[in-house]
């Protein structure tokens, strides 16, 4: 499963089957609550769909996939801006403060002391009013066989 959500177009894919898309403009809507002309750094951006959510604002996002990075060039470049760096190569750069560090299901998938990092990361690159969201699957009780199965799978 996850060597097929490493293709960008399957995972598009796959994230318009499961409700990603009005997941995501809930959870921007009534979470995130981000503002036009927001500095927004997205700590594992994928194909970068998720420039599209946000209101026009100066959007930075970062993935370790050089093919999720190459898609989201080609698809949103004129949206945002994409790196393919590692959190290492991330703190190396000069980047002005941001109003909002974004990641969207990533700290699921990493070990945690990646998520420590990703945490620091974002408080390194955030203004002293800005704010870090993230957004993972988790399990909870009364949750549908299909939505456990396909968290069991992640």
């Amino acid at each position: 499963m996850r060597f097929l959500l490493s293709i960008p177009s399957l995972y598009t894919y796959f994230q318009e089957i499961v409700g990603g898309h009005k997941a995501r403009l809930a959870y921007l809507e009534n979470w995130v609550c981000a503002k036009e002309g927001s500095r927004v750094l997205d700590i594992g951006c994928g194909p970068g769909e998720m420039v599209t959510y946000f209101p026009s604002c100066e959007y930075t996002g970062i993935d370790v996939s050089e093919a999720y990075i190459r898609k989201a060039n080609a698809a949103y470049g004129d949206k945002g801006t994409f790196y393919c760096y590692s959190i290492d190569q991330a703190f190396q750069q000069d980047w002005e403060p941001f109003d909002l560090v974004h990641c969207t299901g990533v700290l699921h998938h990493v070990p945690d002391d990646l998520a420590r990092d990703i945490a620091r990361l974002a408080a390194h690159f955030l203004k002293p009013e800005g704010y870090f969201c993230t957004l993972d699957g988790c399990f909870a009780d009364g949750q549908s066989f299909l939505a456990r199965t396909m968290l069991k799978l992640d």
